[in-house]
């Protein structure tokens, strides 16, 4: 966790709000943020390139600290474990979306169906962006814990990555499950 060696830079900076004292205290906090995207990576299904989580973890806590504002009254490192959190989720579901791609262009250079065929597959493929576009739309916890319960994740998991209770996340994810439903038979 967070040490007094953080809690003094954090100090010093904010007394100062020096470019060298924000590059100290950043690199003060690397280790809590590579903590918490290996604990992430441990929860998420298999295949998970750890690596590239661990690397938009460090991303997400360069940019996270540089827009900080102490003023607000939100503690550094809370602000940090959320913005390091959301940024390795972002990661896994752009790196999960690149590969359903890479995998989708596979099946149709290998398709060899009728032309019958190939309209009945375009038309099921149109009716899943259908549903990703009305899945983006929601609010993003209820969006990432549908995502994660669509790709196997349990919801105890996903609550533990979040930092609420299991109970909290499943009202989450039936609350966003009925705006999904109602956005899909409204079309």
């Amino acid at each position: 966790m967070i040490d007094d060696s953080c809690t003094y830079l954090e100090m010093r900076w904010r007394r100062t709000r020096s470019d060298r004292d924000l590059d100290e205290l950043t690199a003060a906090y690397v280790p809590h943020a590579v903590s918490i995207a290996r604990g992430m990576v441990r929860n998420l299904p298999s295949p998970v390139d750890g690596d590239a989580l661990v690397g938009a973890a460090m991303e997400t806590l360069a940019a996270s600290m540089r827009s900080f504002d102490p003023d607000r009254g939100v503690p550094l490192s809370a602000w940090v474990r959320t913005k390091v959190r959301f940024g390795v989720i972002d990661e896994y579901r752009g790196s999960r979306h690149r590969r359903e791609i890479s995998y989708a262009a596979e099946d149709l250079d290998r398709y060899e169906g009728t032309a019958g065929d190939l309209l009945a597959t375009l038309a099921e493929r149109d009716q899943q962006a259908h549903a990703a576009r009305a899945l983006a739309q929601l609010p993003e916890r209820e969006r990432l814990l549908i995502d994660a319960s669509i790709h196997g994740v349990s919801v105890r998991s996903m609550a533990r990555i979040f930092g609420i209770s299991e109970g909290r996340a499943s009202r989450l994810r039936s609350r966003g499950l009925a705006r999904l439903r109602d956005a899909l038979t409204a079309a």
